[in-house]
């Protein structure tokens, strides 16, 4: 057996410990990227979900005064006349959706807290509603037109 050909000639095919290295390292930093994204989606998702059922409470609360000629004490008068079970939270926890009526039974405010940054609802409408307890104000609303 000849042992004296351990040059260049008869390397083995392969890769070194620092292409490994790099390529893992893009494989991470690509990873860390794209679930970044991912959550902006998703959080974004949530958001634009809280704002349509909003919209499909006052649209229900504008039913409920067209037919009774004024808002109902509790988006509970709601349930079963115009929608069928009342619109919770896409988040699944303990947040929840908040409904202020005026004294006069002339106007509302409906409420959420959203999560992203992205600019829909008016968080002047919510005033000192709080959407999780205790003490999280609701900073996304609609009121009455």
């Amino acid at each position: 057996m000849n042992m004296k050909n351990k040059g260049p000639a008869c390397r083995q095919a392969g890769f070194t410990l620092i292409e490994l290295m790099v390529a893992i390292a893009i494989l991470a930093i690509l990873s860390a990227v794209g679930m970044m994204i991912f959550r902006t989606v998703q959080i974004n998702s949530r958001d634009e979900k809280r704002l349509r059922d909003l919209n499909s409470l006052k649209q229900a609360l504008e039913l409920y005064r067209s037919e009774w000629k004024s808002y109902p004490e509790s988006l509970e008068g709601l349930k079963g006349l115009f929608l069928e079970d009342i619109p919770r939270d896409p988040s699944g926890g303990v947040r929840s959706y908040q409904y202020k009526m005026d004294s006069g039974s002339a106007s509302f405010v409906l409420c959420a807290l959203k999560e992203g940054t992205n600019e829909f609802g008016n968080p002047t409408d919510c005033g000192t509603l709080y959407c999780l307890s205790p003490g999280t104000p609701c900073n996304m609303g609609i009121s009455s037109d």
